[in-house]
């Protein structure tokens, strides 16, 4: 959207990072479990790393537990967040775009992605998801509000 605005005819942004994202200290409870993960090897500890995204085990599928156990054992996870967006780059696309930002998001919570979108990017609709967080899963309705925003 920043580096080749001309290109793009519609957006859908699910969950996105780089618009308002959590202040660092929101994901410190991740860390210690992610630490007692890397010294025992032992699922539980993985599983609670993964629960403040999750925000209930039943978003741990089997899928979704293998990235995130694959992505910790052999990804060099990078410090800190990605850079909120540079607002004047994001204004030059003037795209429809559909923001979906999850409410108990812990690293880009929901109202604070949404209150900005809503100031930077031109031609915006948001929705929130609430009572959600990170990882979480699509209602039929909203999948289809998805494919409708997309065929415009």
């Amino acid at each position: 959207m920043c580096v080749c605005p001309n290109k793009i005819n519609r957006v859908v942004l699910y969950v996105p990072s780089g618009i308002k994202n959590a202040p660092a200290i929101k994901s410190a409870s991740m860390m210690l479990p992610m630490i007692a993960y890397w010294i025992t090897g032992k699922e539980k500890w993985l599983k609670k790393c993964m629960l403040p995204m999750a925000i209930t085990e039943d978003n741990i599928t089997k899928d979704i537990y293998e990235t995130a156990k694959l992505s910790i054992d052999h990804v060099k996870i990078k410090k800190g967040m990605p850079s909120n967006v540079d607002e004047k780059l994001i204004k030059k696309c003037t795209a429809p775009t559909l923001v979906m930002a999850a409410e108990k998001d812990c690293l880009f919570p929901g109202n604070g992605v949404i209150e900005r979108a809503k100031k930077i990017i031109p031609n915006c609709k948001t929705y929130l998801l609430k009572g959600r967080g990170h990882m979480n899963f699509l209602t039929d309705e909203e999948k289809e509000m998805i494919v409708d925003f997309l065929l415009g």
